[in-house]
């Protein structure tokens, strides 16, 4: 397999040279940010998900927790993760700053896998709680902050395929971070068991049985469940150790990574990347998302009312959108607006009614509550769109305007897709 593994990435080398869309365009290979971060992902990964498998299993064999238990004993390790990586995304996009934080956060997820090297069956919930939290404050400072280097530095082109890169380089490290690591606990198992057994440890309870299975200790002499509580804590307690030197690499690896100057767009830190797998995506849909966070970040009010006051138009910001709507869209109905953007009906049916005493809009069907009524833009409400058009792409172009100059082709039509997408906005409802 491994004789296999290397004849194979010599094809796939061969063949993405010559490919005209390549899975991982080789050409990303010569961007130094994206082959460091990715190198710490790697690591990262293989070292991370080591402490994620066994701690649950820790948890439940040596603790006594049940799963549900396990899974709540665990919220302190989400907990000290959210905070870090909410917190790190604020500061990188006030600062423009990220390098520091991968650094701090690969020593303190070293320290985090020590400490939890130390648990012994008799560890407090109190203690194993502080350790996890520390694990999961240092994973924080990491994960996303790859991403969010990558997405920097590369081209618009490659976008969609060094994103999907960084997160696919971490799961192989996972990938191969558990399989070394599950032949270390079973390496370590197995010879804990045969060392020194209890004389009535023998049939079901001999160490052989419940090393397949544990499924039977409790039915077990105390003295066999105890052996084999502490042989366990044993062996999950060499994996943990045994992961540290693996974080501390990462650690080192960390100052080597280049701090490039963050682009507009891309400034706001990805949380959903933290454990996100590998995706094949675009990079017009990374482009997309990018955009998304840094307008979710702005009330919709705001948005649409500075978007009518560049265009120069006397409009309020629900009006703004719904002209920009019927324009993106065409003939619409308050019903099929209602449903799309999850706003009611009512607000919108007095919106277009706003519109048409301002002869923005023309009525191509009535209701009696409003809700069945339709209606297009008029002529005067089509000047006012294409003032609005302007005053969108001006906005995204201000958005984009940091991305170098043989990118430009690609950011075209982007913001031309993203502008339409504008119109059909599902967050609108604190705009009308």
């Amino acid at each position: 397999m491994i004789v296999l593994c290397a004849v194979l990435i010599v094809v796939f080398i061969f063949v993405e040279q010559r490919a005209a869309e390549p899975v991982m365009p080789l050409r990303m290979f010569k961007n130094r940010v994206f082959v460091m971060a990715s190198i710490i992902g790697f690591v990262v990964g293989f070292s991370m998900f080591s402490a994620i498998t066994y701690l649950p299993m820790f948890l439940q064999q040596v603790l006594g927790a049940t799963a549900t238990e396990s899974g709540l004993r665990m919220l302190p390790m989400m907990i000290g993760l959210l905070l870090t990586s909410m917190g790190s995304g604020q500061i990188i996009s006030k600062t423009g700053k990220y390098k520091i934080f991968p650094i701090l956060g690969c020593g303190i997820f070293a320290v985090g896998l020590y400490l939890l090297s130390t648990m012994t069956a008799h560890t407090s919930v109190m203690t194993s709680s502080v350790y996890m939290f520390v694990l999961g404050f240092g994973l924080g400072l990491v994960m996303q902050v790859l991403v969010l280097a990558v997405q920097n530095a590369v081209q618009y082109r490659d976008l969609g395929a060094a994103t999907s890169g960084a997160t696919f380089f971490r799961s192989i490290g996972s990938s191969v971070g558990v399989s070394v690591f599950g032949a270390v606990f079973a390496g370590q198992l197995s010879s804990r068991l045969a060392t020194n057994p209890p004389s009535n440890a023998t049939g079901k309870c001999s160490g052989k049985v419940l090393e397949e299975s544990s499924l039977g200790l409790s039915h077990c002499p105390t003295g066999v469940e105890s052996w084999f509580i502490d042989a366990y804590a044993g062996a999950i307690q060499v994996v943990f150790f045994a992961a540290v030197p693996i974080a501390v690499i990462a650690f080192v690896l960390a100052w080597f990574l280049p701090e490039v100057k963050l682009r507009t767009v891309t400034k706001d830190a990805n949380l959903g990347a933290t454990f996100a797998m590998p995706q094949q995506t675009s990079s017009l849909q990374e482009l997309t998302r990018a955009i998304a966070r840094v307008m979710t970040s702005d009330d919709r009010k705001r948005v649409y009312q500075r978007l009518a006051d560049s265009a120069g138009v006397d409009l309020g910001p629900g009006a703004a959108w719904m002209v920009w709507r019927l324009h993106v869209h065409g003939d619409s109905s308050v019903s099929e607006m209602a449903q799309e953007t999850k706003v009611d009906a009512a607000k919108l049916a007095a919106t277009l009614d706003t519109l048409t005493k301002q002869r923005l809009a023309l009525l191509v069907t009535s209701g009696v509550d409003g809700s069945g009524s339709s209606a297009r833009l008029s002529d005067g409400g089509e000047v006012v769109a294409q003032k609005l058009r302007v005053a969108v792409r001006a906005h995204l172009v201000e958005l984009l305007d940091d991305w170098a100059p043989e990118d430009q082709e690609g950011i075209q039509a982007a913001i031309t897709h993203i502008a339409e997408i504008l119109g059909n906005d599902a967050r609108v409802g604190n705009a009308i």
